[in-house]
């Protein structure tokens, strides 16, 4: 199974004031970000059946999420590197 890792921003836009609801937008992608790392280290410790597939679930879920966060500030034109503080 091929795992896509979240690496679609590697830019920062500068900007003197980021609006509310982008610093909203752009925290939650960090969060599932976060969150898709950690299914994919649950994914690759699991020693049960059932514990790979719910870690499957998982990783489907916070990619799914991760690409409607990605999809949703490419269209507000926000771009950011996910290793970086704002």
């Amino acid at each position: 199974m091929t795992l896509k890792k979240p690496t679609k921003f590697n830019k920062v836009k500068v900007q003197d004031a980021i609006p509310s609801e982008h610093k909203a937008l752009l925290e939650e992608i960090r969060k599932v970000a976060m969150q898709l790392e950690c299914a994919n280290t649950m994914f690759n410790y699991a020693t049960d059946p059932k514990l790979t597939e719910s870690a499957i679930h998982e990783i489907n879920s916070c990619q799914l999420r991760y690409d409607y966060l990605v999809k949703e500030a490419k269209a507000k034109g926000l771009t950011f590197n996910l290793h970086s503080n704002l």
